[in-house]
């Protein structure tokens, strides 16, 4: 029978980390289109909480749920489930999933980008995050593209 190791972080530390995923996505400039229209200017910021664990990630494993009221799409709320490897140095990698929800339809795919796990700000540690979209419903059905 085989032995499962359970790693437990410190509680400030997991609240630093958390705090600093909710509070470090900003969407400049970035761009949506729907098949058959124009380009559509988004950005915006979002508010959230979320989870820190160690399970089914090489390092950490974190699902955080937020809101925020972006022009391009108006109210939305943003789940995203990711993991960051330790691989030495400040910039972790970070890959998973996401959707964003608006009163136009969902958007899903991939999550990707790298935490500066070496540089804490007061608010957290700073994320770039690259959604990349694979799925869409309602009137956002047939939307090609990304966010940063």
């Amino acid at each position: 029978m085989g032995m499962v190791e359970e790693r437990r972080l410190p509680r400030r530390v997991v609240q630093v980390v958390v705090l600093g995923t909710v509070s470090a996505l900003v969407l400049l400039g970035a761009r949506a289109s729907a098949a058959g229209a124009a380009e559509l200017p988004v950005s915006g910021t979002f508010t959230g909480t979320g989870t820190l664990a160690s399970d089914g990630c090489a390092t950490f494993h974190q699902v955080v749920d937020g809101s925020g009221d972006w022009t391009g799409l108006g109210t939305t709320t943003l789940h995203l489930d990711f993991c960051t490897a330790f691989v030495g140095g400040e910039d972790w990698p970070v890959l998973g999933t996401f959707s964003l929800s608006t009163d136009a339809g969902t958007l899903t795919g991939d999550l990707g980008g790298s935490v500066k796990a070496g540089t804490q700000t007061p608010d957290g540690f700073p994320f770039t995050f690259q959604l990349g979209f694979t799925g869409a419903t309602g009137d956002l059905s047939g939307t090609t593209g990304s966010l940063t």
